[in-house]
């Protein structure tokens, strides 16, 4: 598969692809972690109610709301650290692309008007 881009339009149309995946990732990130948080809100609150309502507050549920935190915080990040990372490069690398291509235009445009 050639995966070689050689035309300026392409290049821009791939960078908006990448900046629009972004956009979705990120997008998708709030939500995942809005959930998250307003999920752990809840249990939370609920906890605290059986404290109130005299309950023993346990060790063993402690133990699990602190794993259940330590777990939500690190598979959302992990889940969008690499795509956001790759797509992060290859949108530097995108335009890194366009910013070569607007050096040669600038220099044939000197070069042209040398002659």
């Amino acid at each position: 598969m050639n995966t070689q881009i050689r035309t300026r339009e392409e290049i821009e149309d791939r960078t908006q692809r990448v900046n629009d995946l972004l956009y979705i990732i990120l997008v998708g990130y709030g939500t995942w972690v809005a959930l998250w948080f307003g999920t752990s809100r809840l249990i939370i609150h609920y906890h605290h109610q059986a404290i109130l309502a005299g309950e023993p507050a346990s060790l063993s549920n402690n133990a699990i709301m602190g794993i259940f935190f330590i777990i939500g915080a690190l598979s959302g990040a992990g889940a969008v650290w690499v795509p956001l990372r790759d797509f992060l490069v290859e949108k530097r690398l995108l335009e890194g692309c366009i910013a070569l291509m607007n050096q040669e235009d600038n220099l044939k445009e000197l070069l042209r008007q040398n002659k």
